[in-house]
């Protein structure tokens, strides 16, 4: 929101520039009546290295604002997108298959736990799967129907996809692929080269094709401009001056390639704004390598494998079982239409053309991603399958056709009803639903500390009188403005310094991620040398303690803090080691587990023997 609204106000882009600009100035123009106040006497600092942990905080919970309200009135922009999109997949539905089509889409669209559990959050995911459908409905619209008006929603539509998110780089091959088939395919579904004649015949037509992409490219970069203010500079005429970006431009850069050659270029010449290049170049470059988890792996290359099987444990049985459906009748139909000379497309299948091209392009640039943090990033593929699924109810369709696509939106109903409100954490009953998806898939698949209000309502009925609280939540930097009192352990985005402590008995809530402890450098099954890398070092620090207390300050890293942020971390390893395979008190969201642990569980996790430990292992394992 932060970065939204200094866009607005201010007209400075130095923050969050990698998450899209379109849906952060629309969160952002949500707050305009609010009026909240920018953080900045005393903030000088964070503004020249473009802090955003430092800011958001202060903009939150620091300078007065009324953070529950702000987050409401961006939510309630964000569902703009949703809606906007539910109108998309009708509309499109509608042209290919008719009305019972259009409200089969519709439907599915509507009770899908992917789109009820993003459409409201304040990100770029579901604006960029809008404008990714429209841009290449629209294009396929003017390649059949070419027209000036037509090509000017195009165009715009592309447009407004290159300012929503940066996956709209799939876009450019997905209109070539869809120009070269209206030109190439022949009516008896055959891509062929051109004879000479032919040729001829088709420059009016290649050439009206080469001008509408100069003119998507040049409405483009005008958008791109304008959704900057016209402005080279991230930095707004009234704000401090900027020494950097969040990262350094050093680290953002891709690798040595044509592509980073390309950005350097584009950043040297000015051709667009510098905190979109910025921005693009931040995702490319965290796209090669991130910490991740995959159904007990951990890895920080990616898998090939991550994004399929997300979609596969992530959809509904009704999602999965349309796409099959829909696809195993398309291939019976095309197989019998080829088998029949002089046959063409038949209009169903033509009409697949662009959902096809985009789904698929768009599925062969995931494949190649290490960016494997989650589901969220296969949201643009959803739509496109509600679009396709409408041809089960063609007007010319069987009954049982119809009778299926009854029975598939009253299952994917009841299966979106069973884990309403906690739509995030949606997993089908393949592995176990939403009470086991913590095995398989974490970060934004599965908890973004959403269940933090559950948290403290089961505190305040839960906690005993004098009971301690230890607390980790991924995606929370401040619980605490919830009510939540306790001691936060091993915080994941800490910027300020904290005393070392040794936990006690008491209540641990731990959220998914950080029980799967995935952004830890210790990540992965405790071992023999991660237990004597603890023992050794634990022992190291208590007695600097005792030497001098004042030394037990853990810093945001580990060069900080000599060394007791290490040990925190190794501590915070140990213990959730342990808690993956105790069984919790509570489950709240599916995505925080609450644990009582009691003074000998937490005497032996703290400073615990190896054998005590090992001991206390067995102990739950048998149980």
């Amino acid at each position: 929101m932060l970065g939204g609204y200094s866009y607005q106000s201010a007209g400075d882009f130095r923050l969050h520039p990698e998450n899209g600009v379109l849906p952060q100035r629309v969160a952002g123009a949500a707050l305009g009546t609010l009026a909240p106040t920018l953080p900045r006497d005393g903030y000088d600092e964070a503004w020249r290295t473009s802090d955003i942990a430092t800011l958001g905080d202060a903009f939150l919970y620091g300078v007065g604002n009324n953070h529950r309200e702000m987050l409401v009135r961006a939510r309630r922009a964000a569902l703009l997108w949703s809606v906007v999109l539910g109108l998309v997949v009708f509309a499109w539905a509608w042209t290919l298959w008719g009305p019972a089509g259009a409200f089969f889409a519709l439907g599915m669209y509507s009770i899908s736990p992917t789109m009820l559990a993003h459409g409201p959050l304040v990100t770029s995911d579901t604006s960029a799967a809008l404008f990714l459908a429209l841009a290449t409905w629209a294009w396929w619209r003017h390649l059949e129907r070419p027209t000036v008006g037509s090509l000017l929603l195009s165009a715009l539509s592309a447009g407004l996809a290159a300012i929503a998110k940066f996956s709209a780089a799939v876009l450019p091959p997905v209109f070539i692929m869809l120009a070269a088939w209206k030109l190439l395919a022949s009516p008896t579904w055959t891509l062929h080269l051109p004879r000479p004649r032919e040729l001829r015949g088709m420059l009016p037509r290649l050439s009206w094709i080469a001008g509408a992409i100069v003119v998507h490219t040049l409405v483009a970069a005008l958008m791109i401009w304008a959704a900057f203010d016209f402005r080279f500079s991230a930095v707004g005429s009234d704000m401090p001056p900027m020494a950097q970006y969040y990262r350094l431009w050093s680290d953002a850069l891709p690798s040595e390639g044509l592509m980073r050659s390309a950005i350097l270029a584009l950043r040297e010449w000015q051709l667009l704004p510098e905190a979109y290049i910025y921005g693009f170049s931040f995702v490319l470059r965290f796209a090669e390598s991130r910490p991740a988890f995959l159904n007990g792996e951990f890895g920080s290359s990616g898998w090939w494998w991550f994004f399929p099987y997300a979609f596969v444990v992530k959809s509904t049985i009704a999602e999965l079982v349309a796409l099959v459906t829909t696809v195993g009748l398309s291939l019976v139909a095309w197989r019998k239409r080829i088998r029949e000379p002089g046959t063409g497309l038949s209009p169903a299948a033509h009409g697949m053309v662009p959902i096809v091209a985009l789904a698929a392009t768009y599925l062969a640039v995931s494949l190649s991603s290490s960016l494997n943090i989650g589901h969220r990033h296969l949201l643009p593929i959803y739509p496109l399958l509600f679009v396709a699924s409408g041809a089960l109810v063609l007007p010319s369709a069987a009954r049982w056709r119809r009778w299926m696509a009854a029975a598939l939106l009253a299952v994917g109903a009841l299966e979106s009803f069973t884990v309403r409100p906690h739509y995030l954490a949606f997993f089908n009953a393949s592995v176990g639903g939403p009470a086991l998806g913590w095995r398989h898939l974490v970060d934004s698949s599965l908890d973004w500390g959403q269940d933090v209000p559950a948290l403290v309502d089961w505190v305040a009925a839960e906690r005993r009188p004098g009971e301690a609280l230890y607390y980790s939540v991924f995606g929370q930097r401040h619980a605490e403005a919830f009510g939540l009192q306790g001691t936060e352990i091993a915080p994941g985005y800490s910027t300020q310094s904290r005393p070392w402590i040794e936990w006690g008995p008491g209540i641990y809530a731990i959220s998914a991620t950080n029980l799967q402890d995935v952004y830890s450098p210790f990540a992965g099954p405790w071992d023999q040398k991660l237990e004597v890398e603890f023992q050794m070092l634990l022992r190291k620090k208590r007695a600097e303690r005792e030497r001098d207390p004042s030394t037990a300050v853990i810093g945001s890293s580990p060069e900080m803090g000599e060394n007791y942020w290490t040990l925190e971390r190794l501590q915070f390893a140990r213990l959730v080691n342990y808690l993956r395979v105790r069984r919790p008190e509570a489950t709240l969201g599916y995505s925080i587990f609450v644990h009582r642990l009691s003074s000998d569980e937490a005497r032996v996790l703290r400073e615990g023997l190896p054998k005590d430990y090992l001991a206390l292992l067995d102990s739950v394992l048998v149980r």
